[in-house]
């Protein structure tokens, strides 16, 4: 009973199956409807929850109506209470229609004296969410700067403030501001700011402000160069001034288009409530994201960032550069005729691949000519693997088609591709589901889409089977477990459950796509409105009313 429930919360996902099976036996199934207290602060504490789906919301304050947190699927909360016999420390409620797998003290204690690695795990994850309590209590938390290029620096300050944010904006000389001038400007819900100091900004809490837009000049003056190095995102209306990039150190561009829906991303993204999309490896599987991909700009999810590994680069590059999904489709029909095995470019005497891979380079060259990854219309990250040092490799610029390459170099059947001064290969032999990405950049939302380590439809016919099944069988084992470590990093999976024979089986593309809308509709019906508009900062589509229901999905976090 709820064996694979209990597998994908961090804490037990390391358990013998015999372990699993002795705690789904001692666990309680609960149900709470939407709005029920399942405990006040102050109550005995006498059993831990899992969250098996619903929602739950971590209730603080002096009336224990401000939410700490928000919890989905997967997610434990009381066990702290439970090792420590403290009464509850904070109040639990339902945010949804609720389902809680409900441990005892007995059964947990007994379950510890059993299994001592749950100790250890415990108290990582306990470590974790003190560090995080921690960020919250802190008085004074360092000013975010932000550059400005391009962007209608008033109407992003007028929205920061109306979203509750206290803002500063500061002018440098020589900045695109001509009806205003240089230095400090007083904008409506801003603070002015004179032009020193700047360097010593980073880090620090600046006049008791949220927020500094910085607006920045075409030409690296001092000034513009001390705001530099103390920000984190630049916001620009089109490509950033060259001088804006700093080798191994460089604020993340975010590219902002006129009007209301560029200043809504700029906002999410200063906010902490940016959405990034996390398209997994899975070869040939990967064609499912296309139909999450369609799914989710039906319904008005926003998308303010992408990071695809392997197939799931193909994808990646589609929503950073908006390519229609018609586009996208015939792609990957263009792409399923050049993976036939008669159309590969065989080296004679294989060395480190099979294939050579320039005609597929080429192929991905004939679609993008010439366009470098740092133009795309919104930050992108393709995952590689250093062939060499065995390291994660996120390329973020350089010509699409050769990181497309790179990202899809399936160990043992291509040959590495350069980017740069690096031989790189497969991005799943590292990081299958890159959400870990995404979080680095600051995203506050993860919406993944994940195909990898599903098992393949080999017929046995009495057969052992032949090398390319062989070897895909390996790459789905290796993803199964990395993808162990980003499951908890990601708000919302949507998991099409797709088969296919090897990672070059196309034979069913118009199936996978259905497939990926299926599971995208199932995902977002199972979020409640409430929860619709904590994950993307809005209401999106009710697709109850736009499709019927299949199958079943939820968020995780």
């Amino acid at each position: 009973m709820d064996v694979a429930a209990i597998r994908q919360v961090p804490l037990f996902r390391d358990l013998p199956d015999d372990a699993l099976r002795g705690l789904a036996a001692r666990a309680r199934l609960t149900r709470w409807p939407e709005g029920a207290t399942v405990f006040r602060r102050g109550d005995a504490a006498d059993a831990a929850f899992i969250v098996r789906s619903g929602a739950v919301a971590i209730l603080g304050g002096a009336a224990d109506d401000e939410a700490i947190a928000s919890l989905g699927p997967g997610s434990v909360v009381g066990e702290l209470a439970l090792l420590t016999g403290e009464p509850r420390s904070a109040t639990l409620r339902a945010d949804a229609d609720t389902e809680l797998l409900a441990i005892d003290r007995a059964d947990f204690e007994a379950l510890l004296r059993e299994q001592p690695s749950i100790g250890l795990e415990l108290s990582r994850q306990l470590g974790r969410r003190l560090i995080d309590t921690t960020r919250l209590l802190r008085e004074e938390v360092p000013t975010a700067i932000a550059g400005v290029w391009g962007v209608d620096v008033d109407a992003l300050a007028r929205a920061l403030a109306a979203a509750g944010t206290a803002v500063g904006v500061l002018a440098l000389p020589g900045a695109r501001l001509p009806s205003l001038p240089a230095g400090p400007v007083g904008l409506a819900g801003a603070v002015a700011l004179e032009a020193t100091a700047l360097d010593g900004w980073a880090g620090r809490r600046v006049d008791g402000l949220d927020h500094v837009l910085v607006v920045l000049p075409d030409a690296p003056t001092p000034a513009a160069l001390a705001a530099r190095d103390a920000m984190r995102y630049v916001f620009t209306a089109g490509a950033a001034p060259a001088w804006l990039d700093v080798p191994g150190r460089r604020p993340l561009t975010v590219r902002c288009q006129p009007g209301a829906p560029g200043i809504d991303r700029a906002v999410r993204w200063l906010t902490g409530k940016a959405v990034g999309l996390a398209l997994s490896s899975g070869g040939s599987k990967a064609i499912a994201h296309v139909g999450v991909i369609r799914v989710l700009r039906e319904q008005g999810v926003p998308i303010d960032a992408v990071a695809g590994s392997s197939g799931g680069a193909l994808g990646a590059v589609g929503v950073a550069f908006d390519v229609p999904d018609d586009v996208m489709l015939a792609r990957l029909r263009e792409l399923a005729r050049h993976t036939r095995l008669h159309r590969f470019d065989f080296h004679v005497v294989p060395r480190a691949g099979f294939f050579k891979g320039v005609r597929l380079r080429h192929l991905f060259e004939s679609w993008m000519p010439g366009i470098d990854l740092a133009a795309s219309h919104i930050p992108v990250w393709l995952l590689a693997t250093n062939v060499h040092s065995g390291a994660e490799v996120v390329l973020d610029h350089g010509l699409i088609s050769d990181t497309l390459r790179a990202s899809m170099s399936i160990p043992g059947a291509f040959d590495p591709w350069t980017v740069g001064d690096e031989a790189l290969i497969d991005g799943a032999v590292v990081n299958p589901l890159p959400a870990s990405v995404l979080r680095d950049a600051g995203v506050g939302t993860v919406v993944a889409s994940n195909v990898a380590g599903q098992e393949l439809t080999i017929p046995s016919r009495g057969r052992s089977p032949h090398l390319v099944q062989t070897m895909a069988r390996m790459v789905n084992s290796m993803e199964r477990e990395l993808i162990k470590t980003q499951t908890p990093l990601v708000d919302l999976m949507v998991r099409p459950v797709v088969k296919a024979q090897n990672s070059f089986d196309f034979s069913a593309v118009d199936a996978f796509i259905a497939e990926g809308e299926r599971a995208a509709r199932a995902a977002l019906e199972a979020v409640p409105a409430s929860g619709r508009a904590r994950l993307f900062g809005q209401a999106v589509v009710d697709v109850r009313a736009t499709a019927p229901s299949s199958g079943t999905a939820s968020p995780t976090r």
